[in-house]
């Protein structure tokens, strides 16, 4: 194994295999893990609301506005 990955086992719909099985011949993976760590990947980079691999010179990492609001307090 490399160095810094973990084995995992994953169950998966045969629908859902035949795909990623597609995705990593497409790509020149010699393995489904590589598809889905890429997929967590850019999933995780999305929910960020930044850039993806597609168009890594597009887009900036996102800032967090500040208000001056307090946040409420919940009552009875």
């Amino acid at each position: 194994m490399r160095k810094g990955t973990k084995r995992i086992t994953v169950v998966v719909t045969a629908q859902s295999y035949y795909h990623l099985r597609h995705l990593a011949d497409m790509a020149g993976y010699n393995s489904i893990g590589r598809v889905i760590d890429k997929l967590v990947r850019e999933h995780q980079l999305a929910m960020r609301g930044g850039y993806t691999t597609e168009k890594p010179n597009e887009g900036e990492r996102p800032c967090r506005e500040r208000t001056d609001r307090h946040p409420t307090k919940k009552t009875r």
